[in-house]
């Protein structure tokens, strides 16, 4: 914990926030840690339980992004092989779903 006066983010070091005028606070400014985003440690570069479960979920998102990929992908692949391809809602619903992905 940093103990130092701050008005802005700026005038913290590294990656501590300027946190003032907070009821938790016994000073009336200090630079600590950004708790929201799960960071501790002396030196705020330690990951807490709220970081390491955002990393879990980012990478199960990632991966399900990929797989959605892959399965649209292959599925339009499939109807342009049957030569089904027409533009319709289903096909431009699955080509906008992939460009988005």
């Amino acid at each position: 914990m940093s103990s130092q006066n701050c008005t802005v983010d700026a005038d913290c070091p590294g990656v501590f926030f300027c946190y003032n005028d907070v009821d938790w606070l016994d000073v009336e400014s200090a630079c600590l840690c950004d708790n929201w985003h799960g960071w501790t440690g002396d030196d705020c570069l330690s990951l807490g339980i709220g970081a390491k479960f955002h990393l879990a979920l980012v990478i199960i998102m990632l991966i399900l992004g990929f797989v959605a990929l892959g399965w649209g992908s292959y599925t339009l692949f499939r109807v342009k092989q049957q030569g089904k391809i027409k533009m319709n809602s289903t096909v431009a619903t699955l080509i906008l779903g992939l460009v988005s992905t």
